[in-house]
Formats: structure tokens, sequence, C-alpha cells
């Protein structure tokens, strides 16, 4: 775990490295933990990457980032649970382009309607073994298994993750790490937004697990003045076990 934040933490990005936990973090899965879920914050700030629970923060005049603490330990953090989008959307400058990671991709439509522009999720593997990912979706379990979104003004990205959980095989989806562009572009609708630096983020905190969610970068066309978002997907395997 160290080893794997000071790698990240030596990530070179002019608007931060950041970082939100997954329900595994927290280590509620086992009876003997290798580390505790403060020991990984206090490890993971110490290697300079900035970690976000429930907590908005302000990159600069023109970007908002939003890191939620994880839907399935809320009330392990606070009796009244995690705090919802509508509050902490009401924090961020909405003049901004708002930025959401959150490790698993629910309250997709409380997130439109509160006004985030883009959400990052993982947790779903794309299913990993064929077919929970498909039936996951058609009995609601999962809002979205994998892939791209549009609801509203928000767009929304489920990756599948470089690895898997539990056993080392996939047979639901491919691994993946994905690099997403958000550029400018010309719309009358959406607010003038323009992004002059480039920065690398990491979102949900599967990527010490070795199953990273994402890697994105920002940057601006400043002839043009809405965001728009481009995907670009990557195999990455990491093991001959993965398929």
């Amino acid at each position: 775990m160290e080893a794997a934040a000071k790698v990240l933490g030596a990530v070179k990005a002019e608007y931060g490295t950041y970082y939100v936990f997954g329900n595994h973090d927290y280590n509620a899965y086992t009876g003997t933990p290798a580390y505790s879920p403060e020991e990984l914050c206090s490890t993971l700030e110490s290697s300079g990457i900035v970690v976000l629970k429930d907590r908005v923060y302000t990159v600069n005049d023109e970007l908002t980032v939003i890191g939620r603490t994880d839907a399935s330990v809320g009330s392990m953090v606070s009796p009244k649970g995690r705090t919802g989008i509508e509050e902490l959307c009401r924090e961020a400058d909405g003049n901004t382009f708002v930025l959401l990671l959150d490790h698993q991709p629910t309250e997709l439509p409380e997130n439109a309607e509160a006004g985030v522009d883009l959400q990052l999720s993982g947790h779903t593997h794309a299913g990993q073994i064929w077919p929970t990912g498909q039936v996951g979706e058609l009995t609601g379990f999962t809002e979205l298994n994998y892939g791209w979104k549009e609801i509203g003004g928000l767009q929304v990205i489920v990756s599948s993750g470089i690895g898997g959980w539990g056993y080392p095989i996939r047979t639901g989806g491919h691994s993946e790490y994905v690099v997403v562009t958000v550029s400018a572009e010309k719309m009358l609708t959406r607010p003038v937004c323009l992004l002059r630096k480039r920065a690398v983020m990491f979102g949900s905190s599967f990527l010490l697990s070795f199953c990273c969610d994402f890697c994105f970068t920002i940057r601006s066309r400043q002839e043009e003045n809405n965001m728009k978002v481009i995907i670009k997907r990557e195999l990455k395997n990491f093991s001959k076990f993965y398929i």
C-alpha cells in the first residue's frame, strides 16, 4: 500500500492527484486488515494525494472536483450516512465544470439534477463474471454496469478497471484503464469553461488494489466554449489470467 501510494504521489500533474475510497478500502470484509482506513488516508496524503470524502475541492475558477464517501459504508462514518449530492453541489461554484468522483455508479438521476457535469465511477468490474453485470442492470441493482451514459446535462463513465475482485479471471468484461480528455467545444447552452493546463487524477481506490478505475487528463481549446467528453479506452492486461 505504501509503495503504491508513493508511485501515485510521484505523478506530475498541474492540478493535482485525487483519490476517493471504495468499499474495500475500509477493510470491512476481513478480520485481520493489513492497515486501517485512517492509515491509508494518512499514507496517501503524505504522498501528496488529495483524498476526498464527501468533500468539495475547488481546483480553480474553472474546475471543481467533488469526491464522495463510498455508498456502502456511509453509515459507518456517520449516523446520517454520507452527505447528499445536493448539499455538496451547493458548495460548488455553479459556473465551473463540476467533476464527481464516486466509487459506485449510484444516484445518477440525483447527480444530474444537482448539476454535476461528469461522473467517473468503477466498482462493477463490468460484471467480471458473465452474466452478473447484465443481471444487475436488468434487476435495477446496478444503475450502469459499464460504459458511457448521458442523463440530462450529466455524462457518466463507468470503467471495468484493470483488475478484478476475488478470482483472477474475467469473463464479463475486459481489463482497462481509461483516459478521458475534457475539451472545450462551441455550444451556446453551456457556460464558458477553459482549462489551460493539464491534470491527472485517479478515481476509485481500486487503483491501489490493482483494479484501477480512472486516470484522465484535462486540457483546453481556447477558441471554443463548452465541455465535451472524449473517451479513449486502452486495454491494459496485468496478468495472463485476466481476459
